[in-house]
């Protein structure tokens, strides 16, 4: 029984991490705002859900300020122009399924599509 059991959750810890990948998710911006920590957050189609992209006040993740001010004008001009941004995010099992406001992983890059 017991190895039954440990057989079961290492092939649920192995399926789990072979799913998790590099994912470029591309999209609209539906909302976006910078709340009064700092924490920049955008809600794109490709997800149900809200995500934290950096932090205009103190380095997230690794992502410094600049990086997110730079960052931030890139999302503001998707919003004004309608325009499409890409996303990659490292280790995630879909760009439906990234987590939800500052436990979303941070970026590698954001780019603003033509």
């Amino acid at each position: 029984m017991r190895k039954v059991v440990l057989a079961s959750l290492l092939a649920g810890i192995l399926t789990t991490q072979a799913n998790a990948a590099t994912h470029w998710c591309t999209g609209g911006v539906e909302a976006f705002y910078v709340n009064h920590t700092g924490a920049a957050i955008f809600k794109p189609t490709w997800s149900p859900v809200y995500l934290q992209i950096c932090n205009v006040e103190v380095e997230w993740k690794g992502i410094t300020t600049s990086t997110c001010m730079a960052w931030v004008a890139k999302v503001d001009a998707a919003i004004g122009l309608t325009k499409q941004i890409r996303i990659r995010y490292a280790s995630v099992n879909g760009c439906d399924q990234i987590a939800a406001n500052g436990s979303a992983p941070a970026p590698y890059y954001l780019m603003l599509l033509p």
